[in-house]
């Protein structure tokens, strides 16, 4: 057989060694002697990875050949059933004539027979001679073993749609035991934050935060939008804006709970979003397309609005495109479930509305454009004026704030800074205590 083959045997029925035959495999050799040894449990695939059979034991079996004194031992894995009927079709020539003449271990290799034992690569070193005669790559080829000459190679078929091709590799138990306790140790392992390595790209991003955000007089924390290129780079998605908010409309007339005037009047009201100025400017206007996500099942937010910062311009790139990602600030979920598992009680609560707790720098509202609706009706340009939902960067401003929340003020709040800085997920902030006072 193939490289990829083990030595397999077929289990005869009942299972009991001294039931096992003393026959001729093949016409190859005689089966000298078989020796039960341990237990082993093997799982057979197939072409495509499919678990086919379990193997029910190991032999080890002496084989000697039927026209010499030559023997080689081998220990066989057990199965059932070996293989269909081999070779599926009859070959439509078999009178080659270089093969003439040759004394072959099975002259009669053309005819369709069961098979006896698979021989592994690791045993077919033991048994070939350095002996090849060959015609035409074409044809089968003949092979000197310790057994005569092996026939190898391909055959044209009269029955090409029925030949079937065996593939058979095995995986030891023991190598799944090991697999399966490196992944236990991998899991278990308590990885350290401290090295943490980035790309340029995310230094960049991490440098671009420490030099550009800043604090307005109430504290509230101020970014810019960390690009990569100008924006001059972007082109117009006015149009598709209004493509989406037609979509909307029309979805409003079919829906009421699909409705979003009390979100939006709720984001101008807290001053999340403001009417944009009709004059003509120089800097580049990028429209955020937006839809409404409804999930009536939600005991909180049923429809939130997503705006799409991937929406391609008429230059050919989103504001995404030119856009820094950031690296994740999150530290690993197994790493915050064991910290906050530490004592006896936990805590947990949410930020509430994380994002627009975080304003956008005036001179990027160009860049966070809407279009909605006022009193009337009529469409209006609005800006958004926090970080929005929907830009590839929003995620990392969101965390990056916060963690330099706890650089600014952690001093004087120290008890909250263990829980931020381990037992944060997103927006989830965890902690435990000893006693629940």
């Amino acid at each position: 057989m193939g490289s990829f083959a083990r030595n397999i045997y077929r289990l005869p029925s009942p299972r009991s060694i001294e039931d096992v035959p003393h026959h001729k495999a093949t016409a190859i050799a005689e089966i000298r002697t078989v020796n039960m040894t341990v237990d082993s449990t093997v799982h057979v695939h197939g072409i495509g990875g499919a678990q086919l059979t379990r193997t029910q034991g190991v032999v080890t079996v002496t084989l000697q050949s039927i026209n010499s004194n030559s023997i080689v031992i081998i220990q066989a894995h057990i199965l059932k059933t070996l293989t269909s009927i081999i070779p599926s079709a009859d070959p439509a020539s078999h009178d080659w004539s270089h093969l003439q003449g040759l004394p072959l271990v099975d002259p009669q290799y053309f005819k369709p027979r069961t098979i006896d034992i698979i021989l592994g690569s690791d045993t077919y070193g033991q048994i070939i001679k350095p002996r090849v005669i060959t015609d035409s790559p074409h044809v089968s080829m003949a092979q000197l073993s310790i057994f005569r000459w092996l026939v190898l190679g391909p055959a044209t078929s009269k029955q090409i749609s029925i030949v079937t091709a065996f593939h058979v590799s095995w995986h030891d138990e023991e190598e799944k035991i090991h697999e399966l306790f490196l992944k236990f140790w991998v899991l278990e392992e308590v990885h350290s934050g401290d090295n943490i390595k980035r790309t340029p790209e995310e230094q960049q991003c991490e440098e671009y935060f420490k030099n550009t955000h800043s604090r307005d007089l109430k504290g509230r924390y101020i970014v810019r939008i960390p690009l990569t290129s100008p924006s001059d780079k972007l082109g117009s998605t006015y149009n598709t804006a209004r493509r989406f908010l037609q979509s909307l409309l029309n979805k409003f007339v079919k829906s009421e709970e699909y409705r979003m005037h009390q979100f939006m009047i709720e984001y101008k009201n807290l001053g999340h979003m403001k009417l944009a100025p009709t004059s003509s400017s120089h800097q580049t206007r990028y429209y955020l397309p937006h839809h409404g996500v409804l999930k009536p099942d939600n005991t909180t937010t049923k429809l939130r609005i997503v705006f799409n910062g991937s929406c391609k311009s008429t230059s050919g790139l989103s504001l995404n495109d030119i856009m820094y990602t950031g690296p994740n600030l999150n530290p690993d979920i197994s790493d915050a479930l064991i910290w906050i598992r530490r004592q006896r009680y936990l805590f947990a609560t949410d930020i509430r509305k994380i994002y627009r707790q975080i304003r956008v720098h005036e001179d990027d509202w160009d860049l966070q454009r809407s279009l909605w609706i006022n009193e009337n009706n009529e469409e209006v340009s609005y800006h958004l004026t926090t970080a929005t939902y929907g830009k590839r960067a929003a995620p990392f401003l969101a965390v990056r704030t916060l963690l330099q929340l706890v650089e600014d003020e952690g001093e004087k709040y120290p008890l909250a800074v263990p829980s931020i800085i381990h037992g944060r997920y997103v927006d989830d902030i965890f902690g435990s205590a000893d006693t629940p006072g």
